[in-house]
């Protein structure tokens, strides 16, 4: 197809096929197949000198077949049509569980604890927002008086679909865990807020006011996401949309962290090449300093042995200088750098990474 795009032009290549320009366009944006720029076939009609742009950056793609009628999708619409397959996967598995229940039953021993004390004075003491909350070590639900009976259904039957498909949900602290193939996400049901004007004189107030809409949110100060109540759907008839999401958002992270561990794999691999690369640098200098200390110690060593030999050369020498010539020999022997021979005289001169660390 690259080829035939620099042979012919787009809306001869569409004729030809009875498909729209347009479509091709899309495909060569989707797999980065460059196309001639304007002017092109100008110059390739009188003979003028042309540029074609390579491949090179679009390997991957060299040997792929492509359905040119196909419509081409990006990564929300293949994101969505995932996310429809799954949800139908879940709704085929679990029919009855998919629809939330209008009664709580079978219920979680979380939403009990978490009930009771929304439902109690206690728990109705202090407002936040106009809204009731749980305590530490609860199912985190942040919601009007109104709609705590709702919210414990909708959690209750979120979290019982959640575990019919191997996942759990546990507490820390104050934070409520969805663990989802080891990943974990934090979560939060709560009922959204509008900001309305609450006094405009001397100078414009709002507040936060509580709005009937119900939603689940994934909270993190690094990525969240939230879904609610719509105009045509509430949450409780979300369920295994929302189950299905948090699938295709652990597996997706799931990827993207072995993708990170491969690039941090590859970093640290690149990293100790250039250690090793730097360090044989170092030590080329090193053996250079290693050098001219041995032959600085050599030229010691002959200029000892050589006085040493004018003093044996004396006559009736006493034991006591007899002894003085040994140790001074010992001395010279141990400045000189091919003593314990030329192959461990050598071997000083070898890289070794333990040696380079060193120095």
């Amino acid at each position: 197809m690259y080829e035939t795009l620099w042979k012919k032009s787009v809306t001869q290549l569409a004729r030809e096929l009875d498909i729209e320009a347009a479509q091709i366009r899309k495909i060569c944006k989707h797999y980065s197949i460059p196309l001639p720029k304007s002017g092109y076939w100008s110059k390739l009609q009188f003979g003028k000198e042309i540029k074609i742009e390579s491949m090179e950056s679009v390997k991957e793609y060299d040997s792929i077949e492509i359905n040119l009628k196909e419509p081409i999708q990006n990564d929300k619409d293949r994101y969505l049509t995932k996310l429809s397959i799954k949800t139908k996967e879940i709704k085929t598995q679990f029919p009855k569980e998919s629809i939330s229940s209008k009664k709580l039953s079978n219920v979680d021993p979380l939403i009990v604890l978490t009930g009771k004390y929304l439902n109690s004075s206690e728990g109705q003491r202090y407002l936040h927002n106009g809204k009731v909350r749980s305590e530490e070590g609860m199912i985190y639900i942040e919601v009007s008086k109104s709609l705590i009976g709702r919210a414990l259904r909708f959690t209750n039957s979120f979290i019982r679909l959640c575990k019919l498909r191997g996942h759990d949900v546990i507490i820390k602290g104050w934070d409520t865990i969805l663990v989802v193939e080891r990943e974990e996400y934090k979560i939060k049901v709560r009922e959204k807020c509008t900001r309305v004007i609450t006094k405009v004189h001397p100078y414009k107030q709002t507040d936060l006011v509580p709005n009937g809409k119900l939603s689940l949110k994934i909270d993190y100060f690094y990525s969240s996401e939230e879904w609610s109540d719509t105009k045509t759907k509430s949450l409780e008839n979300q369920l295994p949309k929302l189950v299905a999401a948090f699938e295709l958002r652990a597996q997706k992270d799931i990827a993207d962290t072995k993708e990170r561990e491969l690039m941090w794999a590859e970093e640290a691999r690149l990293k100790a090449i250039e250690e090793k690369k730097q360090g044989k640098l170092r030590w080329e200098n090193k053996k250079i300093e290693i050098l001219h200390e041995h032959s600085v110690k050599w030229n010691k060593a002959q200029n000892l042995f050589n006085f040493i030999k004018e003093i044996e050369k004396q006559k009736n020498l006493s034991k006591k200088q007899e002894d003085w010539i040994k140790w001074a020999k010992k001395e010279a022997e141990s400045l000189n750098p091919l003593y314990d021979g030329i192959d461990e005289l050598i071997n000083l001169y070898e890289y070794n990474d333990d040696v380079d660390k060193e120095s």
